[in-house]
């Protein structure tokens, strides 16, 4: 079954929010950078390199190096609560570039699967991750 364009989901005491948080346009509000650290420190051993981190005005963006196409992963938590959500870009099975076509399907679900077993083995996600979207 494809996890293509759908969210992971958990609470967790574990990220709260830290000093980076506050480069983040509504950092009142937001959080992730300690969750986006600690699942960027772990995707290396499941064949994933990250390329830097990015605050964005909802969250965190985390490149992933890959050829042909931009990688990456966000997360955020709204209202600076412990409930977070992770998404992987691009979130459909093929995306056009100039005039081709390319499917990257396996790859994106690859980076899916990476992140979320990463959650699921961390004995850090109150209930477990779950997909939703």
């Amino acid at each position: 079954m494809s996890r293509i364009g759908q969210q992971i989901e958990f609470s967790s005491p574990a990220f709260p929010p830290c000093e980076e948080d506050d480069e983040l346009v509504n950092h009142e509000a937001m959080h992730g950078y300690a969750l986006a650290r600690y699942v960027a420190d772990r995707l290396p051993a499941h064949g994933f390199e990250p390329a830097g981190m990015v605050a964005e005005d909802w969250g965190w963006l985390c490149g992933i190096a890959n050829e042909g196409y931009e990688l990456a992963f966000g997360c955020s938590s709204y209202d600076r609560s412990e409930d977070f959500v992770l998404f992987v870009i691009p979130d459909k099975p093929k995306i056009r570039r100039w005039f081709r076509t390319i499917d990257v399907a396996d790859r994106v679900e690859a980076l899916n699967s990476a992140i979320h077993t990463i959650l699921a083995a961390s004995g850090k996600a109150a209930e477990g991750p779950a997909w939703s979207g």
